[in-house]
Parts: structure tokens; C-alpha cells; sequence
């Protein structure tokens, strides 16, 4: 499958799909439909377009995007639209270095996501995770200390990464179907978790596999 750059929102913006030669001055307007994965890195602008933010069948919008990945990016995404078919089957989702102080506050509308990776940028500020989707096989969360209350409704989450969130203390309820835990550099969690009857080692036991660095 081949790269192409087909967007410019004062950056760049690359996407994959089985169509290419799409040109950069008409995708605002015209998107192809069968765009698969879309990723836009450096957009310094206060609103996405309408093609995203659409809670309605929109013209423009692609039906088949399975991977979204934003970096870099100024503007948060606030939530996500309801009924919104640009959504209905993203299965990864990537967030990544974004100076953001919230996440989208309604992801459990992501009904076909699989993959969730938040990664921020150092100064991010302390915020609650939102309700996440239970179709979440795998999250990894790196450099961003997010507040986590309960995950045991991820009935079918099977890895979970938590990689430099210094400032977090404390796993959430974890699900019975985690296979795999990976906690990396992490001033408390690090320790804790390998701390035999403290609470985040409880919370642990069931898990097959556990890495720790």
C-alpha cells in the first residue's frame, strides 16, 4: 500500500489508501471514499474540518478509515459526533505529542476501535481518561499522566503499556482478559506494582505476563 501526501493543514498530513495521485488542493473538498488511514501532524488550526466534526452523513467524508493518527497538534479534538460515519470503523487511534489539556470526552462512541496509543508531550496536564469503548484490544499510554479510575469493563482488552507517567500512583481495576501488562519507567508504578501486597500488585496478580523496567 502506498503513501501519499494528499493534505496540507499548515504542515503536512499523509494518508494511505488504494487510491493515490489525489491532489493536496482538493482534499478539503474531495476525500476518497475508500481512504483507509489518515494521520495529521502539525496542524496549528483552531477548528478541523467540517468533513470530521460532522455528526451526519457527510459527503466528503471517507467510509472505510480504519487508523487515525494526529501529531503535533495544537487544537484538541473536543469529542467525537455521533452517528458520524468517519468513525464508525476506526479501529486504531494514535495521539500523539499534542499540546492538549483534555481527550476527546465521549471515545466510547469508537465501537470498532482496537488500538488506542495516547503519547504526550511532557507538559500535558493531569486529566481523567474518558469512558473508552469495550472493544479495545490494546492500550498504550506513554508521558502523559492520566488519571484512570476503572478499566474492568474492557472486556476484551488483552495488552496494556504504561511507559514514563511519572506522576500516576495508582492502576485502575483492571479486566479479567488482560494477558499482558508492560510498566516502563515510571517513578511509582514501577516500584509498586512490584511491592507484594500493595495495592497496585493486587490489582496485578491475575495477569500471565508482566514486564516491569
Amino acid at each position: 500500500m502506498k503513501t501519499s501526501p494528499i493534505m496540507d493543514f499548515s504542515r503536512c498530513c499523509y494518508s494511505r489508501s488504494r487510491s493515490t495521485g489525489i491532489a493536496s488542493a482538493r482534499v478539503q473538498r474531495q476525500l476518497p471514499k475508500d481512504l483507509q488511514a489518515l494521520t495529521i501532524y502539525g496542524y496549528k488550526g483552531s477548528r478541523y474540518p467540517s468533513w470530521m466534526l460532522s455528526g451526519q452523513q457527510h459527503p466528503d467524508a471517507p467510509k472505510h478509515l480504519h487508523s487515525l493518527v494526529l501529531k503535533h497538534c495544537s487544537y484538541p479534538l473536543v469529542s467525537f459526533p455521533e452517528y458520524s460515519e468517519l468513525f464508525m470503523n476506526l479501529r486504531e487511534l494514535q495521539i500523539g505529542w499534542c499540546a492538549w489539556d483534555s481527550l476527546p470526552d465521549n471515545m466510547e462512541r469508537l465501537v470498532s476501535l482496537q488500538s488506542l496509543n495516547i503519547h504526550g508531550n511532557g507538559r500535558n496536564k493531569m486529566v481523567f481518561l474518558p469512558t473508552l469503548p469495550r472493544s479495545l484490544h490494546k492500550i498504550r499510554l506513554c508521558k502523559w499522566d492520566l488519571e484512570v479510575e476503572n478499566m474492568e469493563h474492557l472486556g476484551s482488552l488483552e495488552s496494556l503499556t504504561i511507559y514514563l507517567c511519572h506522576k500516576m500512583e495508582f492502576l485502575p481495576t483492571l479486566p479479567q482478559s488482560l494477558e499482558k501488562i508492560r510498566i516502563a519507567f515510571c517513578d511509582v508504578l514501577s516500584r509498586t506494582c512490584q511491592e507484594e501486597g500493595h495495592e497496585n500488585w493486587q490489582k496485578i496478580q491475575h495477569i500471565p505476563c508482566k514486564e516491569f523496567e
